[in-house]
């Protein structure tokens, strides 16, 4: 769960540029709901970070870690 508290983090950083009431709308998400996601130790689902993160113009990548030589 490190990683999706790590990603919420990011994501919660960047919103901070966008006015809560678009990204709300482009997200399809109510205004609730996108500080609800956003707030520190929450833990919302993958498809609800997914919609914000669409909405700040983001992608998620999933790579394959390297392991050490």
């Amino acid at each position: 769960m490190a990683a999706q508290q790590d990603l919420r983090a990011a994501l919660a950083e960047r919103a901070q540029q966008v006015p809560v009431a678009q990204l709300a709308r482009d997200a399809g998400l109510t205004r609730a709901g996108i500080y609800k996601a956003l707030a520190a130790g929450a833990q919302p689902r993958m498809e609800t970070l997914q919609r914000i993160a669409v909405a700040l113009g983001c992608r998620i990548v999933l790579e394959q870690a390297r392991k050490a030589a």
